[in-house]
């Protein structure tokens, strides 16, 4: 392991992401660093429904280590202690209704991009709903971050959302899952300080989220002051648009098709040979033309 992965790999700093992140110098509500726990979105759900007035509204949680980390379909997902990020988001948003929720996965998505973008200088894109890729030069996709929601809900409060999200950032190959799997070290990401890579990630997930309020969560408009659509942020950097893609469906159904967009609650369109368009809200959507060694 070179120098740079493992100074990377050093405890976050609780204190210094406090005070970049919390009132008045950041957005954030609380911040929260755990060393170790089974699941960061588990806690924070449990957290929160315990003791709700204590997890306001843009609380972050973290931990070092998960030993139970979990994707979407019950995937795991684990990592070397100090070798990625596992970020918890706790969200109250009262401006807008469940109905809007299914965009929050994304909108991390494109916080993520922006993060890899603009800090590590790397080519980031999404496959729908909730994987965050990095292209490398000769155009293969590499899987870097998955995000993972949960509703959490109370009798008579406002429905809230923990929204996880996990980023390799210093694992070299062997660490990884998979061939399709990669890290920011490993993409040659111009950055690795986990502490750099969190606040830049939660300033932007924050800009966006309150952009997204703004527009009282309806992802296809813009606001007043013309930023983009949350719906037209997602779409720049969806990988799967134009895409042959295969929907497989609960219950041991599929849909093939060509991916032609994203509908206002989120869901992809699939329009299939015959030309009938079809919205997906809950699939595992496949590539069928990825490169060798590509993820997507």
């Amino acid at each position: 392991m070179d120098h740079a992965a493992e100074s990377s790999r050093q405890p976050l700093d609780a204190e210094l992401l406090r005070a970049s992140l919390l009132s008045p110098a950041g957005p954030w509500n609380r911040v929260e660093c755990l060393t170790q726990v089974d699941s960061s979105n588990t806690v924070l759900a449990q957290e929160s429904s315990q003791s709700p007035q204590e997890w306001p509204d843009l609380s972050v949680l973290t931990a070092e280590v998960q030993r139970q980390g979990k994707g979407r379909l019950d995937r795991s997902w684990v990592a070397p202690q100090g070798s990625a990020l596992a970020i918890s988001l706790l969200l109250r948003p009262t401006e807008f209704g469940v109905e809007s929720f299914g965009w929050l996965s994304m909108i991390s998505a494109v916080a993520v991009c922006q993060l890899l973008e603009e800090v590590a200088g790397l080519k980031a894109v999404i496959k729908w709903p909730n994987d965050v890729l990095i292209l490398d030069q000769s155009g293969r996709a590499k899987k870097v971050c998955g995000i993972l929601a949960q509703l959490v809900t109370l009798p008579g409060a406002h429905p809230a959302v923990v929204l996880g999200t996990g980023i390799n950032v210093s694992q070299e190959a062997q660490e990884l899952p998979t061939e399709t799997s990669t890290s920011v070290l490993l993409s040659g990401g111009a950055e690795l300080d986990r502490n750099v890579l969190l606040t830049e990630y939660a300033r932007n997930f924050a800009s966006l989220y309150k952009r997204y309020a703004a527009v009282a969560g309806h992802a296809l408009l813009r606001t007043e002051a013309g930023d983009a659509s949350m719906a037209e942020e997602v779409t720049s950097r969806l990988l799967s648009l134009g895409q042959q893609v295969r929907a497989e469906l609960p219950g041991g159904k599929f849909l093939i098709g060509t991916a032609t967009g994203i509908d206002a609650q989120g869901a992809l369109l699939i329009t299939d040979a015959q030309g009938s368009s079809t919205a997906v809200s809950a699939a595992d959507v496949v590539h069928l033309r990825k490169s060798e060694g590509s993820y997507a």
